[in-house]
């Protein structure tokens, strides 16, 4: 479940996708389009991105999905 304040937010401003991001461990930014409406369960459940797509993890293509989760602030 999403915080009031941040349905709100969408609500008011018309969001209908957010970029669900991290950075790998060079410092990279991986970054995907989700729409608002999967953006509880990326929040609570994490981001699928391809393993091997993780620069520095030692990841091969046949290598599994890694899901970060989010941490939200307040």
């Amino acid at each position: 479940m999403l915080p009031p304040e941040t349905q709100r937010l969408i609500e008011q401003h018309g969001i209908k996708y957010v970029l669900a991001q991290f950075v790998d461990i060079h410092g990279s930014s991986k970054t995907k389009s989700v729409p608002v409406t999967g953006l509880a369960m990326v929040a609570e459940d994490g981001a699928g991105f391809a393993g091997f797509a993780i620069c520095g993890m030692g990841m091969e293509p046949h290598g599994p999905d890694s899901w970060p989760r989010a941490i939200c602030l307040r």
